[in-house]
């Protein structure tokens, strides 16, 4: 779950399993919008390479190429 601090406290205060992680972003929401162009910039020298372990795409259900990925 991610979002708001205020809301995530909420939702922490009503699930005993629930745990915060200690992070600033949740990378996985809109949250991450607000550094996007910072991440950007910091991993433009970044290029895909070939992989050593096959890779499977979830997105496509099919392995692919690492130099496919971006």
């Amino acid at each position: 779950v991610a979002g708001d601090p205020a809301a995530l406290d909420g939702v922490l205060a009503r699930w005993d399993r629930a745990k915060r992680i200690p992070v600033d972003y949740a990378s996985h929401s809109a949250q991450v919008e607000e550094i996007r162009d910072e991440l950007l910039d910091a991993l433009a020298s970044i290029a895909p390479q070939e992989t050593s372990t096959p890779f499977f795409s979830t997105v496509t259900c099919e392995y692919l190429p690492g130099s496919a990925l971006n």
